[in-house]
């Protein structure tokens, strides 16, 4: 449904939400325009949400798209931060390797990555409840 793209989006930038399913490309457009009173968990607090109008939201740059995370159709570095959920609702990524190595080449210079924590990536900025947020060069 985009959760994540959305709750970023609350706290500004434009945001693009990418998933391999196309059904799940359309429900997040959809939630994006026609449903009301749609709410999120407030990050840390696990009984408190955040009412959004998800309308506003996309006409403030919450946009989604069907990409294969292993041959992003994106251009090179054109994103200041990315999210690497390590898969999406079809599962983990095939080849996590080629899918770290599209997410570095869409990076620009000084870029941040946010990924679940897995061993000791260099340029670790920041770990919290097992997410880890690295700068890429």
């Amino acid at each position: 449904m985009g959760r994540g793209a959305f709750l970023l989006a609350v706290h500004g930038g434009r945001v693009l939400g990418l998933d391999r399913s196309a059904a799940r490309v359309r429900r997040a457009r959809n939630l994006a325009v026609t449903e009301e009173g749609f709410r999120l968990p407030w990050p840390g607090e696990e009984r408190r949400e955040v009412s959004l109008d998800l309308g506003g939201l996309a006409r403030r740059g919450v946009d989604f798209a069907v990409a294969d995370p292993e041959h992003l159709p994106l251009a090179s570095r054109c994103f200041d931060l990315v999210v690497d959920r390590g898969g999406d609702g079809r599962g983990g990524w095939g080849d996590p390797e080629r899918v770290r190595a599209e997410v570095t080449r869409v990076l620009r210079p000084g870029g941040r990555i946010v990924s679940p924590q897995a061993g000791a990536p260099a340029g670790v900025v920041a770990r919290h409840e097992g997410w880890v947020l690295e700068a890429v060069r």
